[in-house]
């Protein structure tokens, strides 16, 4: 089976886009509230075992409902937020022909999720919680942990942003 590519180049612009429509400029991306713009409401489940720490979290296209694992930290849960937001961004006629897409399952950030609308997904949740101008602009006066702090995303997070954007040229 071949691996379909992600298209970053994408995520990236819709991302940026939606941080343009919502005029933010600094962190950090209140994503409760772009959620809410685009009328997504914001719940709290917890999964019987051993599914717990498997699903971080989901879309619920019909409902128009991103349910977050209630174990998770708070910077997770805003990672999923983000995630999910991306898919419905991204792939919003997949998500009308396969309701399950939005399911979200803990994957290791350094793997490589076999399903292209994952990493879009994924890349388009860094993009938009780490924009690359508010990360360029404090990143040479700040150290990992208080970025991580400023931005409100885990510190493996940030750090794997970083790496990211280093590859990419952008610092």
């Amino acid at each position: 089976m071949a691996v379909i590519r992600a298209n970053y180049e994408l995520a990236r612009e819709r991302a940026a886009a939606l941080l343009d429509s919502q005029r933010i400029t600094s962190p950090p991306v209140k994503v409760h509230e772009i959620a809410g713009f685009l009328g997504l409401n914001i719940k709290e489940a917890r999964w019987p075992q051993p599914h717990s720490n498997e699903i971080q979290g989901y879309l619920n296209w019909g409902t128009k409902e991103i349910v977050l694992n209630a174990e998770d930290s708070f910077t997770r849960k805003r990672f999923t937020i983000a995630h999910e937001i991306g898919h419905v961004k991204l792939h919003e006629h997949d998500l009308e022909n396969d309701p399950d897409l939005g399911i979200m399952f803990r994957q290791n950030m350094r793997e490589v999720n076999p399903d292209h609308r994952e990493r879009e997904a994924n890349y388009f949740a860094a993009c938009l919680l780490m924009p690359s101008n508010m990360v360029r602009r404090f990143y040479s006066v700040m150290g990992i942990a208080d970025l991580a702090t400023m931005f409100i995303v885990s510190e493996s997070a940030m750090s794997y942003r970083i790496e990211s954007l280093k590859k990419e040229g952008v610092i």
